[in-house]
């Protein structure tokens, strides 16, 4: 009680104007946020479903890279326990009938990395969650496989070849081949030099259906809806694949594509059930798919 009334009488000895002016004075100023259109993005473990908490790498790329920021207007991209939130700048203004699409490509330390397209319709604000595969934690069935080779006058020495077999290793799913004298180019399609070749091959048989118990993980998260653009009197359609393929080929460390005039060839297996199958190719960060000519024994040629 001595306390309360002590404090009391401290503030009635106060000068009774200055108060009223620090009132008058004081204002409370919120800062709006600098986007619309905002994406909530959670990282989780795929196995756990706990935030990735390592260091997360996001880049962005697409027609409207440039205008997507965080939502207190900065360009780079920091996480918070595997949170962030972006959004377009203001002024844009993306609709159901003309929306604005971004490939967002997700990388952390010891994990698969993830591209996915997010889409700006001006709907408002969307909760997304992605899940990111631990390396050292696979689900049966994903598989990684890489393969080195060597390079002289920028062009490869030997054949580079690469089997994968399923994960209950009852048939082989495809075979990878980099035949002799391959040449690679950048993104602008530039020749490229360099010695030290690595292909990496992800491999996700969707077709099994097999879903982790307890955290509900599918394979099938990590691939993106797909679909097939109009030819003649087709429709565009989705794509509902069986399994796909992923090949990601870096020179020196730097990621680079395989030559045109150099094809790489492909083996796929298929399953015996009647059906018609067909091999496409979709590019990183695309998700419109293009049919590949298929030959005897189901080798295509990319």
């Amino acid at each position: 009680k001595l306390i309360c009334i002590l404090l009391f009488i401290g503030v009635t000895s106060c000068d009774l104007d200055k108060i009223t002016s620090l009132k008058d004075d004081f204002r409370i100023t919120v800062t709006p946020d600098a986007v619309d259109n905002k994406k909530e993005i959670q990282i989780n473990n795929a196995t756990n479903s706990n935030p990735v908490t390592s260091d997360i790498k996001m880049s962005i790329s697409g027609d409207a890279a440039s205008n997507i920021y965080t939502s207190d207007g900065k360009s780079s991209f920091a996480f918070d326990k595997g949170k962030i939130v972006i959004g377009l700048k203001k002024g844009m203004e993306p609709s159901p009938e003309n929306p604005i699409h971004a490939s967002v490509t997700l990388e952390a330390e010891g994990y698969l990395s993830k591209t996915k397209i997010l889409t700006f319709d001006g709907s408002g604000s969307e909760s997304i969650n992605i899940n990111l595969v631990r390396i050292d934690d696979l689900p049966e069935t994903i598989q990684i496989v890489e393969e080195t080779g060597a390079l002289s006058d920028d062009e490869t020495t030997t054949d580079i070849e690469v089997s994968i077999t399923s994960s209950d290793e009852t048939e082989e799913l495809a075979n990878i081949k980099l035949e002799a004298g391959s040449s690679f180019e950048d993104d602008n399609g530039n020749p490229v030099e360099g010695s030290n070749l690595v292909m990496n091959i992800e491999t996700y048989e969707l077709q099994t259906g097999i879903v982790d118990e307890q955290t509900g993980y599918s394979a099938t998260e990590e691939i993106e809806e797909i679909t097939l653009p109009a030819s003649g009197d087709d429709e565009e359609a989705t794509l509902e694949p069986f399994s796909v393929i992923s090949v990601d080929i870096t020179l020196e460390g730097t990621p680079v594509n395989i030559s045109e005039d150099t094809p790489a060839k492909v083996n796929v297996s298929v399953p015996d059930d009647g059906q018609e199958y067909q091999v496409f190719f979709v590019e990183k960060g695309s998700d419109t798919a293009i049919p590949i000519a298929s030959f005897v024994g189901n080798v295509a040629n990319r």
